[in-house]
């Protein structure tokens, strides 16, 4: 009898231990980035692009900048004919030039860029990658397979400069060679 109330006792503290553990919810990025990849190619289809904004505003807001935005925000430039060859960093407010040739002070901001897109290139097989979740895959998949295909779509704009074609081609066939060009 007395093991059984101990028994009891002891879920009794675990349940309290794990109530207090998970009373106040705080979002995380994962969380955050994960839904956010479900929801702006959603939100892209139905042509809502202010909140589309209002997404990348929060995330930017509470969690910086984030590698996965970067390939929307450069889609959204070019397609605006807004892409002035930089890429803005929204938490901070730095504009980052894309040059092969820079100064001292452009070092950090060519490897943000070179960063970003690195980041897409890693990602870019990411259905593959056995190291995540099926879930993760096929949402992150789907998005990238968004940018790729709204990437084809734009290169079509007459008029682009030669940043934004190479930056297209970039986002459709993300290949390392590509990234040296930047070095």
């Amino acid at each position: 009898m007395l093991f059984f109330a101990l028994a009891g006792l002891v879920k009794a503290q675990s349940n309290s231990v794990e109530q207090k553990l998970t009373a106040v919810r705080v979002p995380n990025f994962s969380e955050i980035s994960y839904n956010a990849i479900l929801i702006i190619p959603q939100l892209y289809r139905e042509n809502k692009e202010d909140t589309i904004n209002q997404v990348i505003s929060y995330i930017n807001k509470n969690f910086g900048s984030a590698a996965f935005l970067e390939p929307y925000i450069i889609l959204g430039q070019i397609k605006k004919r807004a892409f002035r060859e930089e890429i803005r960093n929204f938490a901070s407010g730095p504009q980052w030039a894309l040059s092969s040739a820079y100064t001292d002070s452009q070092f950090y901001e060519a490897n943000i860029i070179t960063y970003y897109l690195d980041w897409y290139k890693t990602n870019f097989g990411i259905r593959a990658n056995n190291r995540y979740s099926l879930y993760i895959r096929n949402a992150y998949g789907d998005y990238i397979d968004f940018i790729a295909e709204n990437a084809k779509l734009l290169l079509h704009t007459p008029g682009l400069s030669p940043v934004e074609k190479w930056l297209l081609n970039y986002l459709l066939h993300p290949d390392a060679r590509m990234l040296q060009e930047l070095a």
